[in-house]
């Protein structure tokens, strides 16, 4: 009985104890804040992490000129709020909200960066940042003191031909690679330089001197010599069709612009009226940029049966300005015309195919195009386009030369026109 009675009341005194223990648990977890484990050591994020979906452009543009939109998740609506980065070079946002960001890229061009976003909020980046290329826009290219360049043509493989003076002496043709190397092509003939190259087949160019009549042939390590002279006046420009034909014009005492064929030197007339100042052939017509009664207009005549058909107004220059002269045009496949001028300010005009003018780069690399009258122009084997920055010189002193005369290399984005001569199709 004794032994029973005992363990009775040992039981009763653990469940009191038990209670004590479960209640006082209880009344210290009501009134503590639990404390944070020493060994967490990531902080959860300020705010949602970034997340990019697509960007358009897809791949590539051009470093600080073009605009990427780039659409995902979490992104601020406040403009300075998001960071976005090309590699280590930040983005101006022009545009926000939580899906969308409109950029400016960044002038960092390169051809491997990451694309990374994040915004004040968050203290991550998003994951698996996309590869980007960014590309030049616009550079200096074929700078050398004390040498100037009047004529400059490319042929398939890239390589540049330029007619150079140095110190104001004719000096030849040099031929520049891909990768800056020069070497001389030819001597000087009895030309100072030539006005217009051409590429003709796969070893040799053909040249117009304003002053001559008569078109010369440029062979390699061989002075050039007058190839074509018989029924020419003085042509200042030329290009060659899709059959090989080549036409010329030049000065308002030619009365004519010319059809020449290349294998017999055949020379044919058609009647014309005024100054040949830039010449091109695209798309079944022969286009010329025309000074008549001291006004510059577009002309255009279409070739059919190797003759020339009736003269159409393409676009009347004096649209765009009264005081300036062109002084070289070509065109892009899509049909976009380029124009050189002699404006100090800007001097290349972009004519679309339906016949709206504008600056071409007007504000995004004003100091690369718009530092210098420019006096020629001609696509590469893509979408670089190369004019010729003429040199400033003091209005007071002349002969005292404020910036030296460039060659600038700019990327249109739209791919050159065929030039016959070359053999593109």
């Amino acid at each position: 009985m004794k032994m029973k009675f005992y363990n009775s009341n040992l039981m009763k005194v653990l469940k009191s104890l038990a209670a004590i223990v479960l209640l006082t648990t209880f009344i210290i977890g009501c009134n503590e804040e639990t404390t944070e484990s020493l060994y967490k050591t990531q902080q959860p994020p300020l705010g949602a992490q970034p997340k990019i979906t697509t960007l358009n452009p897809p791949s590539e543009c051009l470093a600080g000129v073009d605009y990427v939109e780039i659409t995902g998740e979490n992104f601020s609506t406040v403009l300075d709020e998001n960071l976005v980065y090309f590699g280590s070079a930040r983005a101006k946002v022009l545009e926000a909200s939580p899906t969308r960001l409109l950029v400016i890229a960044p002038n960092n061009p390169k051809d491997t960066l990451f694309i990374k976003v994040t915004t004040l909020h968050s203290d991550f980046f998003n994951d698996n940042p996309p590869q980007y290329k960014l590309r030049v826009a616009a550079g200096n290219v074929f700078v050398k003191k004390n040498r100037k360049i009047f004529a400059l043509t490319f042929d398939k493989a890239g390589n540049a031909y330029a007619s150079k003076t140095e110190l104001g002496l004719g000096k030849g043709i040099v031929k520049i690679e891909p990768n800056g190397t020069e070497t001389e092509f030819a001597d000087k003939g009895a030309e100072t330089f030539f006005t217009s190259l051409k590429i003709k087949g796969t070893d040799s160019l053909v040249g117009s001197w304003g002053r001559k009549k008569a078109l010369f042939l440029v062979l390699k390590g061989i002075k050039p010599a007058a190839w074509i002279t018989t029924g020419l006046g003085e042509i200042i420009d030329f290009d060659f069709d899709n059959k090989g034909y080549i036409w010329a014009g030049g000065s308002k005492a030619n009365n004519n612009l010319y059809r020449i064929k290349t294998s017999d030197k055949t020379v044919t007339p058609f009647g014309f009226s005024g100054e040949v100042i830039a010449l091109r052939v695209f798309q079944g017509a022969v286009y010329v940029a025309n000074k008549r009664d001291d006004v510059i207009k577009i002309f255009k005549y279409p070739i059919t049966n190797n003759a020339l058909g009736a003269e159409e107004l393409y676009y009347d220059f004096t649209q765009y300005s009264t005081t300036n002269s062109i002084t070289g045009m070509t065109f892009a496949i899509d049909g976009t015309m380029y124009l050189t001028t002699d404006d100090l300010t800007k001097p290349i005009v972009m004519v679309s195919s339906d016949k709206i003018a504008s600056v071409f780069f007007e504000v995004i690399v004003p100091d690369a195009i718009f530092a210098g009258p420019v006096i020629g122009l001609a696509y590469g084997i893509a979408d670089d386009l190369y004019f010729i920055r003429n040199e400033i010189t003091d209005p007071a002193t002349p002969t005292t030369i404020l910036q030296a005369q460039e060659v600038v290399r700019v990327i249109t984005k739209k791919l050159s026109a065929p030039y016959y001569g070359r053999g593109d199709l």
